[in-house]
């Protein structure tokens, strides 16, 4: 009998001890419980830059390409070899083209602007014989409605004459008093000479003349260039 109220009371022990364990001690589970967190997220708010361009805020797809403008460079190096004569073409996006003539030395020296022009139908371009001899002068041909003009100038860009940047070789002929209109400037004949070709009324091949850039005078020649 009281080994059977002593195992009645150990037992009774025994569950009073798991009451406890269970109600007091509730962390201590076998299994860990997950927990889910939630953080506050803090929304973004974008300002206009007043500094970016107003269509592209419209349209924020639209790619801006910068505009770039061609440029050609055409050169002719003098007899001598010391100088080179440079030709610098621009084409613009309103259809004109800007010309910028440049001489220096074969070094990159002593750069000089030799003439400048802005047009929107001529096309002025640098011969193959531009140099004359001494390296002093050269010439330029602007064309213009299938006409040539023939520009004669000095190459460190000081006026040729006491009053004009450039002589207008086309244009100081068609005031000569000849039976013959202006056809071509084709070369040096030596320092201060320039050859001019020049077509008769029936559109033969009319006299060649000496032209001398120091005093804007033309010499008929006998032989035809």
């Amino acid at each position: 009998m009281t080994k059977i109220i002593k195992i009645e009371l150990f037992a009774i022990l025994l569950i009073a001890i798991g009451i406890v364990w269970e109600f007091i001690m509730p962390s201590q589970s076998k299994f860990p419980v997950s927990r889910i967190v939630t953080v506050p997220v803090a929304q973004a708010t974008l300002t206009p830059n007043p500094k970016v361009n107003a269509q592209f805020m419209l349209d924020p797809t639209k790619v801006i390409t910068p505009t770039t403008v061609p440029t050609q460079t055409a050169s002719q190096i003098s007899p001598d070899g010391t100088k080179e004569l440079y030709l610098t073409t621009t084409s613009n996006p309103d259809g004109t083209k800007d010309y910028v003539l440049t001489s220096e030395n074969a070094d990159g020296s002593n750069k000089q602007t030799v003439y400048t022009a802005s047009e929107s139908a001529s096309v002025i371009s640098i011969p193959f014989d531009t140099w004359s001899p001494d390296d002093k002068y050269v010439f330029v041909i602007r064309t213009f409605d299938n006409q040539t003009n023939a520009l004669a100038m000095r190459e460190d860009g000081q006026p040729i004459t006491t009053n004009q940047h450039y002589i207008n070789i086309t244009k100081l002929f068609s005031a000569q008093n000849t039976n013959f209109t202006y056809d071509q400037t084709t070369g040096w004949a030596s320092d201060n000479l320039l050859i001019i070709n020049t077509k008769a009324a029936a559109g033969t091949q009319g006299t060649s003349y000496w032209f001398d850039v120091t005093n804007e005078s033309f010499t008929p020649l006998a032989t035809k260039f």
